[in-house]
């Protein structure tokens, strides 16, 4: 019997030695994969609040209609087929525009071909992670191991039986329960067939069903905390500590197994071996942290950083709306409020590298500030706001609000300890006269914008509103 006190006390230490990676593998096995859908509410909170499930059902009708009453079977798979696909809303409405059964079918492929080979990948660095400091690289083990497509086979078959059964309800929540350790038992033996996964499964939570969920239930506060900072602590602890303290229980499960306990198909699998014996997967390249660059390389990094700031806003504003358009005052490809940033915090924040807590700190601050000066000038040029916080929760008149600045500051905490050294090292290999002559060619086609931009700046539906406070879509609308 294990002790899940014991058990959780070592998923925080495993956790803290790895700390920013379970962040990032967690991060993309929730926006991608589909778990801990609570804590993508910071993006989703503002979309159409009609579910995915519910414009299925108003397929023949106007889409948001209510399902049919008493279309009990209609609304169970409505209900069903928003547990699938929360996370990937994004892709749906995207893909949607009326073609309602085709953006289905589109989503639950997606679902199982991405999402359960990244689940899969997810385990596997958290159990290699209770042991030693795991390799982000972890996370794509199916596809380094060319077990891809068997590892989508054998979560599709989970996923789709534990989802029929649901329909039944309590035979899916035992179902889910029985094969609850299949993703594990993949990750650690991707070698093994469906049939031997889920035999094994089975085996282990005999008789520990009712013990794993009470284990569930003392990590629920987790959750409901998630959700009431929107999806904020799930991200940066609640969703990584969940994984890490539940890699561990699978560990303990499998050292409670008896030597003779698999049925007589089962005896010629090899004996579990410790993680990261059996495959000795390549590192990833290592950027070391800079605290210096030369002068071209931020001139690099501002358009760099810039170029990344138009993408996201374009690209969230067409998530979130349906509606391409080029979002801020200028008619290029750049957003110079991020490319600002961005050098700013490489200049002004290089003594506090070392401490990565007060670098978040003090970027989400100086970060703030830029964005709140920027959307005070602009107003008071123009008389129109290019993104407005109204309604967000804690803003400071619809210029900052909390959850924006929690977003600079884990961009500017990535450009510091990844993007600018991983591009600083590609940015030597350029000739010293090539990276002059692109950055005069940058800084003069910026130049000739910005007059432009001045006399008639990028303005119109889905780009600018009144001064008037009022709530958009996207996270903000920047220069």
């Amino acid at each position: 019997m294990w002790d899940r006190k014991a058990l959780k006390r070592q998923a925080r230490a495993s956790l803290k030695r790895n700390y920013w990676a379970a962040i990032i593998v967690c991060f993309l096995v929730c926006f991608v994969a589909g778990e801990f859908t609570e804590s993508m509410d910071f993006i989703h909170r503002n979309a159409d609040s009609v579910t995915n499930g519910a414009l299925l059902m108003a397929v023949g009708g106007v889409a948001g209609e209510s399902p049919p009453p008493g279309d009990t079977a209609g609304l169970v798979l409505a209900i069903l087929f928003d547990a699938a696909t929360t996370s990937q809303d994004w892709l749906f409405r995207m893909l949607a525009g009326g073609l309602f059964l085709l953006a289905a079918l589109v989503m639950l492929t997606f679902r199982f071909l991405v999402g359960g080979p990244l689940r899969v990948g997810a385990r596997r660095f958290f159990l290699r992670n209770q042991t030693e400091k795991a390799d982000f690289g972890e996370l794509f083990a199916p596809i380094r191991e060319k077990r891809w497509l068997h590892t989508v086979w054998v979560m599709f078959c989970r996923d789709a039986f534990v989802w029929a059964l649901y329909l039944l309800v309590i035979p899916g929540i035992i179902a889910d329960y029985t094969y609850r350790m299949v993703p594990y038992l993949l990750a650690e033996r991707s070698d093994l067939s469906r049939k031997e996964v889920f035999l094994l499964s089975k085996q282990m939570m005999k008789g520990n069903r009712w013990r794993m969920f009470l284990f569930d239930l003392t990590l629920i506060p987790w959750r409901i905390l998630s959700c009431f900072t929107l999806g904020l602590s799930g991200i940066f602890w609640a969703n990584s500590y969940i994984l890490s303290a539940e890699a561990q229980a699978y560990m303990a499960l499998r050292a409670a197994l008896p030597e003779n306990a698999f049925p007589v198909q089962l005896e010629a699998v090899p004996a579990f071996q410790p993680m990261g014996r059996e495959i000795v997967l390549p590192s990833l390249p290592k950027f070391p942290i800079r605290e210096k660059y030369p002068l071209p390389d931020y001139i690099l990094f501002f358009f760099t950083f810039s170029g990344i700031g138009w993408i996201w806003e374009v690209g969230f504003h067409l998530v979130q709306t349906g509606q391409l358009v080029n979002r801020g005052t200028m008619l290029g490809p750049w957003l110079p409020i991020y490319g600002t940033g961005g050098v700013l915090v490489l200049l002004l924040l290089r003594k506090w590298f070392h401490r990565p807590g007060l670098t978040f700190l003090l970027s989400t601050v100086l970060c703030t500030a830029i964005e709140y000066a920027t959307s005070w000038v602009l107003e008071a040029a123009t008389g129109l706001r290019w993104w407005d916080y109204s309604g967000y929760f804690l803003n400071l008149n619809g210029r900052v609000c909390l959850e924006g600045a929690l977003v600079f500051g884990v961009g500017c905490c990535a450009a510091i300890y990844l993007i600018a050294p991983m591009l600083g090292q590609w940015y030597d290999r350029i000739p010293p006269k090539t990276a002059g002559a692109v950055c005069v060619v940058l800084l003069t086609l910026f130049a000739a914008d910005g007059v432009r931009s001045v006399v008639d700046p990028n303005t119109g539906e889905g780009v600018t509103g009144s001064a008037a406070p009022r709530k958009e879509t996207a996270i903000h609308q920047t220069l």
